[in-house]
């Protein structure tokens, strides 16, 4: 009888634990779900606010190309901050985006790099031109 009331207690006890357990994984899974759609709400909209403002004065100005230039370093640096801070939290869920936009960052690096030396290079073609006639 000692037996089967210990058993059974043992048994509820378990079933009770495995229950909150559950139901603690599962609140946290939700609360994590819930989170992460908000948060990627929030950022994409502030994410669209900056890129119109900007957008808006680029196209403002005189020197487009290179305002253009400078946005879409900016949102990929931008884009790579939040996806590193969203990586320590959800690491194998972003493991794949975070890869992507950092070899669009380190891409887009080197094309203004070489952008800017082949600029360079030009200045001064154009300023030795004029000595050499």
């Amino acid at each position: 009888m000692y037996y089967t009331i210990s058993a059974i207690s043992f048994w509820a006890f378990n079933i009770g634990f495995n229950f909150r357990f559950q139901l603690s994984v599962l609140g946290c899974l939700i609360y994590r779900f819930q989170l992460s759609v908000l948060g990627s709400l929030i950022y994409k909209f502030r994410l669209s606010v900056l890129g119109h403002l900007i957008l808006v004065l680029a196209f403002s100005s005189w020197t487009f190309i290179y305002w253009f230039r400078l946005f879409v370093l900016g949102y990929l640096i931008y884009r790579f901050r939040l996806s590193v801070m969203a990586a320590t939290s959800h690491w194998a869920l972003d493991r794949f985006r975070l890869q992507y936009l950092l070899k669009l960052w380190v891409l887009a690096v080197i094309s203004l790099g070489i952008e800017m030396e082949i600029d360079s290079n030009l200045d001064t073609i154009r300023k030795s031109a004029p000595e050499s006639q």
